[in-house]
């Protein structure tokens, strides 16, 4: 839970609207913290420098190392999108759930590479098609 409001804070700092929003319900105005870096995945100039961030965190199985790299990814975030919503409470459970066994270790770092990779190659496969026609 410290974690997760630290890296809230860290987010937060500097900027006068609220930088948390929640990533479900019906007043989802959020999104979930590697749905946002899919995002910004999405552009060209910050894809390998974030592909670089990410994949080791998704390897690894140390929880300080993972927290480490989330911070890391924090402050890319903050700088390429200060306005962008994250459901830092739904990072805490993630967290919560990372320490808890291995498997649900193993459950966390796959949705979170789910949600990373997912937009990304949809939308590579959309500009492919864009290019074929």
């Amino acid at each position: 839970m410290y974690t997760a409001i630290r890296f809230y804070a860290i987010h937060q700092q500097g900027t006068e609207a609220s930088v948390y929003g929640a990533a479900g319900g019906d007043k989802a105005d959020g999104r979930q913290f590697f749905s946002a870096l899919a995002v910004m995945r999405g552009n060209a100039d910050t894809r390998v420098a974030l592909d670089r961030r990410v994949q080791p965190l998704l390897a690894t199985t140390n929880v300080a190392s993972v927290i480490n790299s989330l911070s890391h990814l924090v402050s890319i975030l903050k700088a390429n999108n200060r306005t962008q919503k994250i459901d830092y409470a739904w990072l805490a459970q993630d967290l919560y759930n990372l320490q808890l066994s291995y498997e649900q270790a193993n459950r966390v770092r796959l949705r979170w590479g789910q949600q990373y990779f997912r937009a990304t190659q949809a939308n590579l496969e959309n500009e492919g098609e864009k290019n074929h026609d």
